[in-house]
């Protein structure tokens, strides 16, 4: 298995002004410490940009089969960790959200009820 790569500190985006960032700050607070994405592109990018936006300062971790979409959201410091393999990316997961083609997210929701839901954290 290859080695994580992890950036801590991400700051992809400047989180949001005003009363409404308040709010979002206040939600990015109650989120579990690491999230974890299965599936990163156009829409699981611009969520984790969004939790970004908001504050959100926990761990976010992705995986894509080909890996391109984390490498990238790693490398402009949207995310903390692009990880190699699925079951990695979930290590301790309280939130996972899946953002894949609709046949991948069928996919990883067989898994996820599988082996893979073990490596979640307690309670997720």
């Amino acid at each position: 298995m290859m080695a994580e790569s992890a950036r801590g500190g991400a700051t992809g985006a400047a989180p949001a002004a005003g009363a409404a960032g308040a709010a979002a700050e206040a939600a990015a607070a109650l989120l579990p410490d690491r999230i974890a994405f299965l599936g990163l592109g156009l829409i699981g990018g611009s969520i984790a940009l969004a939790l970004r936006g908001a504050g959100y300062r926990g761990t976010i971790a992705a995986w894509t089969p080909q890996g391109r979409g984390p490498t990238e959201a790693l490398d402009r410091g949207i995310i903390d960790a692009a990880v190699p393999d699925a079951e990695a990316t979930l290590a301790g997961a309280g939130l996972v959200i899946l953002a894949g083609p609709p046949l991948a997210i069928v996919e990883s929701a067989r898994w996820l009820g599988g082996s893979l839901g073990e490596a979640l954290a307690p309670g997720a």
